[in-house]
Formats: C-alpha cells, structure tokens, sequence
C-alpha cells in the first residue's frame, strides 16, 4: 500500500532454486519459500539485483523524471549498492541519480525510502532532498530477533556449529544495525519464556521513553499475533510510539534470518517531513 500510494520503485533481490531465478516477493513470496523448505528443499539462495536490472529501472525513471534518490541495503551487507553505482554511471542519467547507502536493511531500510519519498512528495528536489534523506538515515534503529537460526545455516549464512551451541544453552540471538553498517549480535536472550516482551525490553532501553518514535514491523508468513505483540510490548515501553505499518518478511530476508525472525526498526517522530 505504501509503495502505490508514495510511487515507490523498487528492484528486488532474486531468490534462486536450483537454475531458477525469482524475482522477491514479485515471482516468490515467503510463503512460497516456507513451502520449498518444508518440502525439504536445499539449493535455495539469494542475488544481488544485476546491473542490467538496474539500468533498465533508471533507463525508465530517467525519461519521465527530474531526479531518482536510489535507497539501498547497506554496502557492508550486500554489494546491491555497488551494482547501482555502477549502473548509474554506465547510464544516461547519470546526473539525475543519487545512490544513497542506508546502513540497514529490510524495515530499517524501508523507513529511509518513505523519508525520501514523502519529502519528494511534498515538493523537495536536488540537493536538498538528497542531504535530508542522507541526514535521516543515521536517526534509524534496527533490531531483529531470530527465532531459529536453521535457515541461516541452510543458506550458508552460518555455521552449523553456532545453532548447535545456541540451541544447547537455549540462546535467541538479537541482533542490530551498528552506526558503521554491520549487522552483529546486540546480545543473546536465554529461553523461550516471554520472548517477545524481554526483545522489546532490550531494544527499547536505552531510547528515551518520552520521545515520540515511529516504528515499524516485518514478521514471519502468517504470523500477525506475533507483530501485533511486538508491536505492544515497544508501545508499553515507548509511550508515544508510533506504528507505521506491519508486514512479513520477504523471501530473501526469510531465507537469511530465518521464517520465525521478527524485525523492528525506529526512528525519531522529530525527523519526520513537515506537513
């Protein structure tokens, strides 16, 4: 809903199976993916988009626009940013695209491209536009709890040794987007029990309760009652707290993280656009 209403453009990761490419979330979905591993499927994996794809997306912005603010998962996660740099400058257009790097991924991600696209929206351009989003990208909390780590192990993703470790001393892995742009372990919760109450209580701690944030939630295929709890835990904590929507997992991140990951990403309310 949000990409049609803010005329978002997006160019998707590839899910591969086997010789086949798919197009995330466009050809597979995460539960599509859910259903290939139950069906005990191994050779799955995942691409970067090609230059080719992302030629022909700014081939086409670049013919009906003024300028195309390219968001991307951060350089350190994936080399996504680099293929569009390349492509930017092999193109026509190459004046017109600016290729920001966010430092996150999946909802952290998603946030920086709402900013970039509400403040297009409301008229901003040039330079202008890109230093504001480039400003906003920093203001952005990421955090994940990965509930099982056996699709992090099957996409090579991890060693099968760490989910066996973590698995004998009953060990939920949180992780977070540092400033520097790495996804690393935020710290371990030890069992299951109120699991999604003790995520909250750790990645709110140290954000000022009295501030109002507007978050976000990427859960796994059909699994609403899990959002909506996450969703209640932060707002407990974070009184002010906004949620700006929920939505599942794409297939790529599924794949990398885990079906049963639960994804949350907040960013100050004060940075958001002037009405």
């Amino acid at each position: 809903e949000l990409v049609r209403e803010l005329s978002i453009h997006i160019v998707p990761l590839r899910v591969l199976t086997g010789e086949e490419s798919h197009l995330d979330k466009l050809a597979l979905d995460v539960r599509e993916l859910e259903e290939m591993l139950h069906a005990g499927e191994t050779s799955i994996g995942t691409s970067q988009p090609t230059q080719g794809d992302f030629r022909r997306m700014y081939e086409f912005l670049g013919t009906h626009f003024a300028q195309i603010i390219s968001v991307h998962i951060g350089e350190k996660l994936s080399g996504t940013l680099q293929g569009a740099l390349s492509a930017a400058e092999a193109g026509n257009h190459a004046e017109k695209i600016a290729v920001i790097d966010t430092g996150t991924t999946s909802i952290g991600q998603a946030l920086a491209v709402r900013r970039a696209a509400m403040l297009a929206n409301q008229g901003l351009h040039g330079e202008a536009l890109v230093q504001e989003v480039r400003l906003f990208v920093p203001t952005i909390r990421s955090f994940a709890l990965v509930n099982n780590l056996e699709t992090a192990v099957r996409s090579g993703r991890l060693n099968r040794n760490v989910k066996r470790i973590a698995d004998l001393l009953r060990l939920v892995p949180v992780l977070h987007s540092t400033p520097d742009g790495r996804i690393t372990a935020q710290g371990f919760l030890p069992g299951r029990h109120n699991l999604i109450e003790r995520f909250a209580r750790r990645i709110t701690r140290r954000l000022d309760a009295d501030a109002h944030w507007e978050f976000a939630i990427a859960h796994g295929p059909g699994d609403d009652a899990a959002g909506d709890a996450l969703a209640a835990a932060v707002k407990q904590r974070l009184p002010k707290a906004r949620l700006i929507w929920q939505t599942e997992l794409g297939a790529a991140l599924g794949l990398h993280a885990g079906l049963d990951s639960l994804i949350v990403a907040l960013h100050p309310a004060g940075a958001e656009p002037p009405a």
